[in-house]
This record gives structure tokens, C-alpha cells and sequence, in this order.
């Protein structure tokens, strides 16, 4: 009698971008999996792993992009008041905002509407007035980052399918421009303008489902928008938690956003990725925001990221962490420093 051939095990495809050591190690991660689930398939206490988008799956922020382009093709309805779309602006930002803002126009900026287009955009990139007075405050660093939550508050009025179409709008832009580009707008300028897929990273999250590990991407860009960069890369969208609206009756989205664990303004980033990644994926009722539960870490076999917004879930991970290093910060000076031995790091895969 014949000994069947056993299946394969996963590996990653051929890229000279990885480091060799880290390939070496995903590699064997990946094998492991597949051998341990293969054994004990349908376990109750069944794994899965976290990506971040921007930066980490995605070579760009697609929530910046998205911004931009609402505001360069008045793209956002105009709010009853600036007040109603984000409780951390400050009263200096209201007045600016307010100041610039069309009586006559459904949209925004509207017609001729530079001053406006500048504050937005200076609010939104670089939290303060064209003025320079600040235009956020109250907020707590740690589970909410205010630029994004006011551009998914601002995405009020839309149909989850209109973000959709929004979202693929702005990709066809990014990808159809250089490597390097920058955006200009209303006298500011400076902002990457250009994006691309970060395939390695894409082939990584496929292995991964291979060898019989879910993937989640959990980022801090509005949920619809990044639910369309997931199915954009044959990723499953169900298995997306980003910044969520509240909808209306009728199915269009407000600017009031779900929050996690009892507590205002926790969307996902930093500690509140930690929070949602329990209430979502794991069925917790008290998520933690200070600590991951033993049996969410145990669950949570890989994180990749690339920032300190995500450095609380990439600690979270009970058997492996990469961090792709976009930048120097916390999260790539752990990984460097590996002291359990669980972490890695890589460049960025430009070129993807």
C-alpha cells in the first residue's frame, strides 16, 4: 500500500526584499502552524493573526489619501455645526473651520473654497490651525488619535457602497502616481501622494490562512474604507475592524463612532486595537484596554505593524511579531532589542 504524500507546507514566495533571516524564520513559523493545526483542527481555543494596514500591508495611509481627496473634490457634506463632528476640536479649530465655511454649498470646501481646504487639511495633518493654534485637545493619546476618528465622523451622510467607491477612487490615484510623489493643496504641501501594495506582506497574510491561522486587519482608517482595501487584495473583509461609524436608519453613516470598552473615544489605535481585537474577535463583554486577557494571548499567534500605535497588540502576540521598520520608533526598537526572542524586523518592501 501506498504512503500518501503529505500536503505541502506553506511557505513564502521568493522576494529578495525580505532579510534572510527573517524569511528563514517566517517560514518555519509558517510550517509549525500548519503542522500543529493539522492535528487539532476546530480547537476551541483556535488562533489567529493581526495586520495593521497602513504602512504594513498597504505602502501608504490610505485614510491621509482618502482626506485629501474628499477635501480636493468637496467630497465631505457640510455639518450643522463643526462641533457635531469630532468633541476634541478645539474652539480656535471651530472658528476657523466656521469662518471658511459656505452657507450655500451642500459640500465642502464648496466653491472657492481655499481657506477652507487649508484648514481642514492643516487641522487634519498637522493638528493645528493655519493660524498654528491647536486644534485638538481632551483627548487620551493611548486609544484615540484625532485625526483619524474627524475623518471618519466627517464621512457623515454617505452610504457605506458611496466609501466604497470613494476608497477605489482614491487607490487608482495613489497607485497610478511615482514612487516619492507629494500632494499640494490650498498653499500647503509635502504629504506622500503615492501608495502601493505591499505584496510580500499580502503573500505573508495568504500563508498564513494557508496554514490554517485567520488573518484580521485591525487599523485605525475608517472600517469601510479599509474593508475595500482588504477585498482590493483578496483579503476578507468580514475580518476587518477599523474606525466605525454609527449608521442612520436609512443606512448612511453618522458622525457619532462605535467606541470599545466602556469608554469614550477609544477607537482602534495603540491600546484601543488591544480593546477592539477582544470585544471583536474574542466575544469579551470587558475588554481590557491595560492587559490582553491570557486567553486572547494565547490565541493571538502573530502581529505585524509598523508603529507605536500598534505596539500594544504586537506585544500582545503570544508566538511571533514583525514590525516593518517605516520609521524609528518604539515598536522598531523592541523588535530590534528582541529580548523573548519573538520579535522581528524588516525595511519596508518598496517597490511592491
Amino acid at each position: 500500500m501506498t504512503t500518501p504524500t503529505p500536503p505541502a507546507l506553506p511557505r513564502l514566495d521568493d522576494d529578495a526584499r525580505w532579510e534572510p533571516p527573517v524569511r528563514a524564520r517566517l517560514d518555519a513559523f509558517l510550517a509549525a502552524c500548519a503542522r500543529e493545526l493539522a492535528v487539532a483542527p476546530g480547537r476551541d481555543d483556535a488562533p489567529f493573526a493581526v495586520f495593521d494596514w497602513d504602512h504594513t500591508l498597504f505602502h501608504g495611509d490610505i485614510g491621509d489619501a482618502l482626506f485629501v481627496h474628499m477635501v480636493k473634490n468637496d467630497g465631505f457634506f457640510r455639518p450643522l455645526t463643526w462641533q457635531d463632528t469630532s468633541p476634541f476640536l478645539t474652539h480656535e479649530a471651530v472658528d476657523a473651520l466656521a469662518g471658511f465655511t459656505p452657507r450655500d454649498s451642500a459640500r465642502l470646501p464648496g466653491p472657492g473654497g481655499s481657506g477652507l481646504a487649508r484648514e481642514m487639511v492643516s487641522i487634519y495633518l498637522h493638528h493645528r490651525t493655519s493660524g498654528g493654534a491647536a486644534a485638538f485637545s481632551g483627548f487620551n493619546p493611548e486609544t484615540t488619535h484625532p485625526s483619524y476618528a474627524w475623518c471618519a465622523s466627517l464621512l457623515a451622510g454617505h452610504t457605506p457602497s458611496q466609501v466604497a467607491d470613494l476608497t477605489h477612487e482614491v487607490m487608482v490615484h495613489l497607485f497610478d502616481r511615482p514612487a516619492g510623489a507629494t500632494g499640494e493643496l490650498a498653499g500647503l504641501h509635502g504629504w506622500a501622494d503615492w501608495a502601493r501594495q505591499a505584496i510580500p506582506m499580502i503573500n505573508l497574510a495568504n500563508r498564513l490562512e494557508a496554514a490554517g491561522v485567520p488573518v484580521w486587519i485591525v487599523s485605525a482608517s475608517p472600517q469601510h474604507v479599509v474593508e475595500t482595501c482588504a477585498r482590493h487584495v483578496g483579503l476578507d473583509p468580514v475580518r476587518v475592524i477599523g474606525v466605525r461609524s454609527r449608521l442612520a436608519n436609512d443606512g448612511r453613516l453618522l458622525s457619532r463612532l462605535e467606541t470599545c470598552g466602556g469608554h469614550d473615544g477609544v477607537i482602534p489605535y495603540d491600546l484601543g486595537k488591544r480593546c477592539w481585537i477582544q470585544r471583536i474577535i474574542c466575544g469579551r463583554t470587558d475588554p481590557c484596554l491595560e492587559r490582553s486577557d491570557d486567553r486572547t494571548r494565547a490565541r493571538l499567534w502573530f502581529a505585524a505593524g509598523d508603529s507605536d500605535g500598534d505596539l500594544a497588540f504586537l506585544q500582545d502576540a503570544s508566538r511571533l511579531r514583525l514590525v516593518i521598520a517605516h520609521r524609528d520608533n518604539r515598536a522598531v526598537r523592541m523588535a530590534t532589542g528582541n529580548e523573548d526572542g519573538r520579535w522581528l524586523v524588516n525595511p519596508p518592501f518598496y517597490g511592491a
